[in-house]
């Protein structure tokens, strides 16, 4: 079975964070991608705070050694084959740009809508 190297940036609400809220089924990104953890062979993580890096840690925590927690700049030195863009709206443009400059080997972003604010 293939397996992807998948990157998460971003764990507030949709990133984690409605997961957290008691719903019966998975809300977020993260918690639709536990749902296929035998297909990813690592998850890295980058959020600005700690808090929410140590709650993704302990939802995973039946899955740790897939887990690695990264600074933005750690995104660009990993081989993944997608990336999870579930920031605050106002910066999905700027991170796609980022992102595609200066990862080169990554196959495919999801970005949660909208991509841009303005045109």
């Amino acid at each position: 079975m293939k397996q992807y190297s998948v990157g998460v940036l971003g764990l507030r609400r949709i990133g984690l964070g409605f997961d957290q809220m008691g719903y019966p089924y998975p809300s977020s990104h993260l918690g639709a991608l536990k749902l296929f953890k035998e297909r990813i062979s690592k998850l890295r993580i980058c959020d600005l705070d700690w808090k929410r890096k140590n709650n993704a840690c302990d939802y995973w925590a039946d899955a740790t050694p897939l887990l690695h927690y990264l600074l933005w700049e750690g995104l660009f030195n990993s081989e993944l084959d997608l990336l999870v863009i579930a920031t605050p709206a106002d910066t999905h443009a700027e991170m796609i740009r980022q992102v595609l400059d200066r990862n080169q080997g990554l196959k495919a972003i999801l970005c949660e809508k909208p991509r841009a604010l303005t045109s």
